[in-house]
């Protein structure tokens, strides 16, 4: 039950924000960086899981834009999903008023490039 109310005040933001005006993202990504620090996910934990879905999901749709585009992408297999957690709750540590969609996007600016073949 704990990890069913985490995961609802992670997404408090987003879901106050339906049906009101046009936005381009959606999910857990729109939840602070105060709160996930808050909670403190682990990778075992439901919230850790929810919240590691959405940032890998949000970086693979950034790896399709990118390939559609012919750039780079990001190798999202360098790091393990503890790393990536780690790498997402230290951000939004020193991040507070940031939201998970700006941490995921440094943690995704961070991974090595897939190098291009010829």
């Amino acid at each position: 039950m704990k990890w069913l109310l985490s995961i609802a005040l992670l997404t408090s933001s987003c879901a106050a924000s339906w049906g009101k005006e046009p936005f381009a993202i959606a999910g857990l990504g729109t939840g602070s960086c105060a709160e996930f620090v808050r909670v403190n996910p682990t990778d075992k934990s439901a919230e850790g899981m929810a919240v590691l879905s959405w940032a890998q999901g949000f970086m693979s749709g950034m790896n399709m834009l990118h390939m559609a585009h012919k750039e780079p992408l990001r190798d999202l297999g360098e790091a393990t999903p503890k790393a990536q957690l780690a790498f997402l709750l230290n951000y939004c540590d020193k991040n507070q008023l940031h939201d998970l969609v700006r941490a995921t996007l440094s943690l995704y600016g961070a991974l090595p490039e897939i190098p291009q073949k010829d």
